[in-house]
């Protein structure tokens, strides 16, 4: 669980679906440093998983945002995006089920 404080203070993602072929084109996600806002996984790891697979084989709620399955390449749980508390930033990982995770930046971005 990430300390109310470090919620309070970290910055808010906004994220934007730009392109698919299910999801509306200017649908919209919000998190902050406790998770996705509104999931009702509401873990409050600081975790937002996506993917196409609503719940698991205990009947848990296992992704903040469901993909529909029509949704060509997604996988059941397609993709993880971490906030980390030691950097103060958010990070997105492919979980490796479907085929890749791909992300547009708008703003030059310094490679280290």
């Amino acid at each position: 669980v990430i300390p109310k404080e470090e919620v309070d203070n970290a910055p808010t993602l906004n994220i934007e679906v730009i392109e698919g072929l299910v999801l509306e084109r200017g649908t919209s996600l919000k998190m902050n440093a406790a998770g996705m806002i509104g999931s009702k996984r509401n873990a409050q790891d600081g975790c937002l998983y996506m993917g196409t697979a609503f719940q698991g084989k205990d009947d848990q709620v296992i992704n903040d945002f469901q993909i529909d399955e029509r949704e060509t390449g997604m996988g059941k749980r397609h993709l993880i995006i971490k906030y980390s508390m030691d950097a103060g930033n958010y990070f997105i990982k492919d979980m490796g089920d479907g085929t890749g995770t791909f992300i547009r930046i708008d703003r030059p971005l310094p490679i280290k």
